[in-house]
């Protein structure tokens, strides 16, 4: 798959070693402190750490087993808590599609064109605060975290990762923001917003990478903070991620990782132009062939309001348990989103089409079309109590709507 234009690409075969450096030589972290003297000295300090991670596994695997009842306790909580989040989605619309098992992403240049009809706005002032890439501890809820190889792939490993860090610095898309970690190279954590025009809108998608030993002559492992929400296709609740990119769904030449000219940049863009698209229903494992024609149509408007049922509740769940990091990331966020995003849910209220809607909510030419469901908007009106809450405490403005967690959403448009 080709989602990296030629620049880009040429970028990545032309990073020198040290070209992540700033003018001073060090790295800033994310409160302005530095955290390195340059690369060289974040690769040998992870050295350094991995050689008495690894010394001292032993003693923490005894330290574990005393501690294994009561994590148990609290996965179970957890478990119970994600029980709650999606348990009304299953009996919503009797229209909607039941999505198989298998996942497929539909990777052609066309559908990455597409994606640039999505575009998120730009009035996300505190947020320009909140850099796009910075190197930082590694967090210890990282999916990752145990995954200590016996040794790294030694220096051409490292050169690598540095080379992969220069390229996501310099080259990240607007709504798209990475952090790794000086203490574990190995490890990466990003969040894509979803964009407007898609079922997926103001929504946030979080994901933790690994970079084993053989990287890059093997792709990165990655995972999906699902909060139990099976939200599109290619992303499942277990946190897989169904890519051609990553190895892990078939493909055939670019679609494929290359261990020449793959990057993780190209993955999160994939991500986000491929996966997280206006349409998903597509993505759906063999229903890639039913693009253009009236039944996948059809199919894909019932689909892209369940689609949005389960967003709207992956952002409830992102706000209750923002990944350490990101918590002030999360709050800004919602903060300034939270008007656009119950002025989405009013226009799907009043019978707009799903995932047709531009940055500031606006309808379109295209949100007429039809009407949205009358389950579609029985789900959404349960939720919305819920949402307005969350976003209130986080300090969004809700006031010119907080009654749309009181009046019927059943009623002409």
């Amino acid at each position: 798959m080709d989602v990296l234009d030629d620049s880009a690409k040429d970028d990545s075969q032309s990073i020198p070693e040290n070209s992540i450096e700033r003018e001073d030589g060090s790295f800033s972290s994310q409160n302005g402190s530095s955290v390195a003297t340059g690369p060289l000295s974040v690769a040998f300090g992870f050295v350094t750490r991995l050689a008495s991670d690894l010394f001292a596994r032993g003693r923490r695997h005894l330290d574990r087993s005393s501690n294994s009842d009561a994590m148990d306790e609290v996965e179970s909580h957890q478990s119970n808590e994600v029980s709650e989040t999606s348990d009304d989605i299953d009996k919503i619309n009797e229209n909607n599609v039941e999505s198989p098992e298998d996942a497929a992403v539909i990777e052609n240049d066309s559908s990455v064109e597409k994606s640039v009809d999505v575009v998120m706005a730009d009035n996300l002032v505190d947020l320009e605060c909140f850099k796009h890439f910075d190197i930082l501890q590694c967090p210890p809820d990282h999916h990752y975290l145990e995954n200590i190889a016996q040794g790294t792939g030694g220096r051409k490993w490292v050169k690598k990762v540095q080379q992969e860090w220069s390229i996501l610095e310099k080259n990240l898309p607007d709504y798209i923001y990475v952090r790794v970690f000086e203490d574990r190279m190995d490890l990466l954590r990003a969040v894509i917003v979803g964009a407007s025009g898609t079922p997926y809108q103001d929504g946030l998608f979080f994901f933790d990478f690994y970079l084993p030993p053989e990287y890059p002559q093997v792709p990165p492992s990655a995972y999906y903070h699902s909060g139990g929400l099976r939200v599109n296709p290619n992303l499942y609740v277990d946190g897989k991620v169904c890519l051609s990119l990553l190895n892990t769904w078939t493909g055939r030449g670019n679609e494929v990782w290359d261990p020449s000219s793959s990057s993780i940049l190209q993955v999160l863009v994939s991500l986000q132009g491929l996966v997280l698209n206006e349409k998903p229903y597509f993505n759906e494992a063999g229903y890639e062939k039913q693009v253009g024609t009236v039944e996948g149509e059809k199919n894909a408007v019932p689909y892209n309001e369940n689609t949005y049922l389960l967003s709207v509740k992956s952002m409830l769940y992102i706000l209750r348990r923002p990944p350490l990091h990101f918590e002030d990331f999360v709050k800004s966020h919602f903060r300034k989103r939270g008007h656009y995003i119950l002025k989405a849910c009013e226009a799907y209220l009043q019978g707009n089409v799903v995932g047709t809607l531009t940055d500031d909510a606006c309808t379109t030419n295209r949100s007429t079309e039809h009407s949205s469901s009358v389950g579609f908007k029985l789900a959404l009106a349960k939720i919305l109590p819920r949402l307005i809450t969350a976003l209130k405490e986080h300090g969004a403005d809700c006031d010119q709507y907080e009654h749309l967690g009181k009046t019927d959403p059943v009623r002409e448009s």
